[in-house]
């Protein structure tokens, strides 16, 4: 598979800066899906943040008062602008406590979320249930070509769940 030529960049909140391995595992395999989906061209920045901050950012950015798993920032003009110029926004103390409900690894789950931002770049919209299938199923392919397997086709680890998520 032909590598991207993207630019990738992942910052850390203070408190959050992860180990050397987990920050390299992270952006090998968000490399390899910049190159599953055929993205060769732009700037893509992860950033890292705690709780407070995505509370600050997510009211900030959709009047919301809660706290988010992830932020995507489509920063190209338009959608048919060539190539991605991408903001993404995690928050590592939801990916833990998801991590844990859902029998992941923090790396999954971050991974998880870095995915699942990119696609949203890329058409795919989780709002609408047909739609949040569909990218549901792509995120799972992606997952399962990093060698992580399925997150959504799983068992939750939470007593009374069949899925953990649909």
């Amino acid at each position: 598979m032909r590598q991207s030529a993207v630019a990738l960049d992942l910052t850390w909140a203070p408190g959050y800066a992860g180990t050397p391995a987990l920050r390299h595992g992270l952006l090998a395999a968000w490399r390899q899906t910049l190159a599953l989906q055929k993205l060769r061209t732009g700037q893509w920045t992860i950033h890292l943040v705690g709780d407070t901050e995505m509370r600050r950012l997510h009211w900030q950015y959709m009047r919301l008062k809660s706290t988010t798993d992830v932020l995507t920032f489509d920063l190209r003009d338009t959608p048919t602008t060539p190539g991605i110029q991408l903001d993404s926004v995690l928050c590592v103390d939801e990916a833990q406590h998801q991590a844990k409900i859902r029998g992941l690894s923090l790396r999954q789950e971050l991974l998880l979320y870095g995915v699942h931002s990119l696609l949203h770049v890329c058409g795919y919209d989780d709002l609408v249930a047909t739609e949040a299938q569909a990218m549901h199923r792509r995120e799972d392919e992606i997952m399962e070509a990093l060698g992580e397997g399925t997150v959504y086709a799983r068992p939750c680890r939470t007593k009374g769940s069949r899925v953990c998520r649909t």
